[in-house]
């Protein structure tokens, strides 16, 4: 059995759902485990996350710039 078939069977709004899920679970795990981490530091000690920020975005940015450009192109030869 393929893996696009076991997809085609299941309902949208199902797919949907757990993907909404997995992303809620995982944002919340995220959360935990960074509460857990801030508790274990020791004084005034910092986490920066200012580079992982940085990096989010940028890899957010190439994502959009590639897609509008794919779209672009796609809109051209029409």
């Amino acid at each position: 059995m393929n893996i696009t078939e076991i997809l085609d069977s299941l309902p949208l709004w199902g797919i949907f759902a757990v993907s909404l899920l997995i992303t809620f679970f995982s944002i919340e795990f995220g959360f935990l485990m960074g509460r857990r981490r801030q508790g274990r530091l020791k004084g005034g000690e910092k986490v920066f996350t200012g580079p992982v920020v940085a990096a989010s975005f940028s890899l957010l940015a190439f994502m959009l710039a590639m897609t509008f450009g794919s779209v672009d192109s796609r809109f051209d030869e029409i």
